[in-house]
């Protein structure tokens, strides 16, 4: 166990419960409505700490009602472009692991390995596949979009706790994405299965979905939850999924074939969009 791993696991924060309680009331305040004549002067001021490009920005700052409803805003149609050949990148963020699926296990960070099975919620194990890692910063667009054209086959809702996402927790803490609260979107394309999931943190327990707004995140259940669809809905590539209520970070796991990630270097900037293959 490493000493990253003994501090967060004796952490009373973490292993109470409180780092949920503190989450869900920042996601409280954030929702909570401004002025409109305050609304341009506050996100201006926001976007400038963390680096956001106002432009790109779906609609006028008075628009937003809350910093929530900035934070996850959507980009004007011109500010990405959706590559035509191969699967995509799900979201704008950076490329922090790439690798294949073996024996059921891949990579987390270098010489930390982790179950996919233990991730996604079942026993599919991906193996022979490839998985790529992807870290959303405050300054990024926080919607999650499909890689690949295809249907969706079913949601699977896993509680857990709200450990951070960023260094040194990810080369130190073995399991992290295990371990937290996260969101399983099961997508079928033609060819095979991509599992696309999104991962809470601390200060990130929300998640919602675009094509299913009844499903609810942030629920203090403690059993898995799994929605699997009669009829399986229809997503193009490039289409709003959901997302993520501040920043965190999504895993994709396709099966043999699915899809065929290039060099990547660690650390890698990406727009969704951008081609993977």
């Amino acid at each position: 166990m490493t000493d990253v791993d003994k501090g967060v696991e004796a952490s009373f924060f973490y292993r109470s419960g409180l780092a949920g309680l503190f989450s869900l009331g920042t996601g409280y305040v954030a929702r909570i409505p401004l002025p409109v004549f305050l609304r341009p002067l506050a996100f201006r001021w926001f976007a400038g700490v963390f680096g956001i490009r106002v432009d790109e920005a779906e609609f006028s700052l008075s628009s937003y009602r809350s910093f929530d409803h900035f934070f996850t805003r959507g980009l004007n149609p011109q500010a990405r472009v959706i590559a035509p050949d191969g699967v995509v990148s799900p979201s704008d963020s950076v490329v922090l692991a790439h690798g294949p699926v073996v024996s059921g296990m891949t990579i987390q960070a270098k010489g930390i390995a982790y179950s996919v099975s233990a991730l996604v919620g079942g026993p599919d194990t991906y193996e022979d596949g490839a998985m790529m890692t992807f870290y959303l910063s405050p300054k990024d667009c926080h919607r999650v979009f499909a890689p690949d054209a295809g249907v969706i086959e079913e949601v699977r809702w896993i509680p857990g706790q709200l450990f951070p996402v960023r260094e040194p927790y990810i080369s130190g803490f073995p399991g992290l994405y295990t371990r937290n609260e996260r969101v399983v979107l099961i997508l079928r394309t033609s060819r095979g299965r991509l599992a696309v999931v999104m991962v809470g943190a601390f200060n990130v327990g929300r998640v919602s979905l675009s094509f299913d707004p009844e499903f609810i995140t942030h629920r203090f259940a403690r059993e898995m939850q799994v929605k699997r669809y009669v009829s399986p809905l229809p997503i193009q590539k490039g289409e709003w999924l959901g997302t993520f209520h501040l920043g965190s970070t999504v895993v994709m796991i396709g099966e043999k074939g699915a899809f065929l990630p290039k060099a990547q270097g660690w650390v890698a900037p990406v727009q969704y969009g951008n081609a993977l293959e």
